[in-house]
C-alpha cells in the first residue's frame, strides 16, 4: 500500500482569485478526508477561510460530504455558490 497518494484539486471564480492558482497537485495521506484536505489548503490559502463555509466540494464531478476519504487520482474541485437572477 502506497504511504501518500496524489490528487488535483480545482479552484473555480473567487476561489481561483483567492489562492491565486487554477489547479494544483497535492501529495496526501491515504486516510485524508475532504475536511482534512480543506485543512491543509487553509494552512497554505489562509484568506480561503472566509468562504470555506458556503463552497461545495466535489469529487470526480459528484457532490460530496466532508467526511469523504479521497483517493489516489482524485480530482476535487472548490466551487463557489451560484449567484444570478
Amino acid at each position: 500500500m502506497s504511504t501518500i497518494i496524489r490528487i488535483t484539486v480545482l479552484y473555480f471564480a473567487n476561489v481561483k482569485d483567492i489562492t491565486g492558482v487554477k489547479k494544483e497537485t497535492m501529495n496526501l495521506t491515504p486516510d485524508t478526508s475532504i475536511k482534512k484536505l480543506l485543512t491543509n489548503i487553509s494552512s497554505k490559502y489562509p484568506a480561503i477561510k472566509s468562504i470555506l463555509d458556503v463552497v461545495k466540494i466535489s469529487v470526480n464531478y459528484k457532490m460530496m460530504e466532508m467526511n469523504t476519504i479521497l483517493n489516489d487520482g482524485d480530482e476535487v474541485a472548490l466551487l463557489p455558490p451560484v449567484s444570478g437572477g
